[in-house]
Order: C-alpha cells, then sequence, then structure tokens
C-alpha cells in the first residue's frame, strides 16, 4: 500500500526538540486524553507558522525529499523483481492464507474463529 505523503509540519514536529515543545504547549493549554491530539496539531501548526518563511522552506523542501524518497521506495518495492527472502515469503503466504480464508468461511462464523484469524468476518 503506498503510503500517505507528509507535510513540512509533520516533518517538523517529529524533531526531538519541538515534540517536547509541543507536548509543553499544549499541556498548558489543558490538553488530555480526549483532546490531546486535537490541540497538539493546533499548537504545531500555530508554532510552525511563527517559524521564519526561510525555515519553513527547508522544512518544506525536506518533506518533498522524504516524500520522493518513499514513492522511489514503493515503485521499487512494487514493480521490481520479487524478494525471495525467507521472511518475505512467509509474509505472502500468510496473506494469501488470510485471504482465501476470509472467501470460504461463513458469515455466522464462531467468534473463537474470528479471534483466531485476527479479524471479523461480518
Amino acid at each position: 500500500m503506498k503510503g500517505r505523503h507528509r507535510t513540512s509540519i509533520e516533518v517538523w514536529r517529529k524533531v526531538e526538540a519541538n515534540r517536547e515543545a509541543i507536548a509543553t504547549a499544549a499541556k498548558d493549554r489543558g490538553a488530555d486524553k480526549k483532546t490531546g491530539v486535537t490541540i497538539r496539531g493546533q499548537v504545531a501548526k500555530e508554532m510552525f507558522e511563527a517559524l521564519s518563511q526561510e525555515t519553513r522552506d527547508e522544512y518544506a523542501a525536506l518533506a518533498e525529499q522524504e516524500n520522493k524518497d518513499m514513492d522511489e521506495g514503493w515503485v521499487q518495492n512494487t514493480k521490481g523483481p520479487l524478494s525471495t527472502t525467507p521472511a518475505d515469503r512467509q509474509r505472502y503466504a500468510f496473506s494469501r492464507q488470510q485471504s482465501i480464508f476470509a472467501h470460504r468461511i461463513p458469515i455466522g462464523a464462531s467468534t473463537a474463529f474470528q479471534n483466531w484469524l485476527g479479524h471479523s468476518l461480518t
């Protein structure tokens, strides 16, 4: 599955010093378990917009480069030759097995079987 492109704000907020500053500012605004994600997002956006235009442009270029690298890796994984490492072969066999099971099991399958399979069939 192709990954989602990251924005310059997302790249900036992953820097450890920025994470700590965002967390502190969000806590000062009363962030809790329920509202923490929203408040941290607002704080990060405000802090990023307060940076100089040059710094924001640097993070935009860094995000663009990360997205380009991710796209190249995705193309290589999907269009390139198949990997024959034992781990990759096992991963393929397991995913194939799950898709076969999902199509053959009736809708009223037992909960224990659904738990074993790892997902609900309904």
